[in-house]
């Protein structure tokens, strides 16, 4: 019974989606998380489609392994170079959501 109603509940949001533009449904799925040093930091602005998007590239390094992140907007001073972070974001088609940071 409670898996017809999720499944009601998602097919009857999907529909307000296709009418009206834009449902957001808080909660829904799980933000991404990282740590490591910030070893690069950069503004820059992407294209998406024929507009510039404005982002924060960053470089986190972790027992010898660095991951890339792009972050939406300027989020420079959340990533202090140098710097033992750790950031929990929403994931994004072009760029991530910056929920939180944490330096150590």
């Amino acid at each position: 019974m409670r898996g017809a109603l999720s499944a009601i509940l998602l097919f009857s949001l999907l529909g307000l989606a296709g009418c009206s533009g834009i449902v957001g449904v808080s909660g829904f799925f799980n933000p991404g998380m990282a740590s490591g040093v910030v070893s690069i930091v950069h503004f820059i602005a992407i294209g998406d489609g024929g507009i510039a998007v404005n982002v924060t590239a960053v470089t986190l390094t972790n027992s010898g392994s660095a991951q890339d992140f792009t972050f939406c907007g300027n989020q420079t001073s959340f990533f202090p170079m140098n710097t033992f972070v750790d950031v929990t974001f929403n994931p994004g088609q072009n760029c991530s959501t910056v929920v939180s940071v944490f330096a150590h």
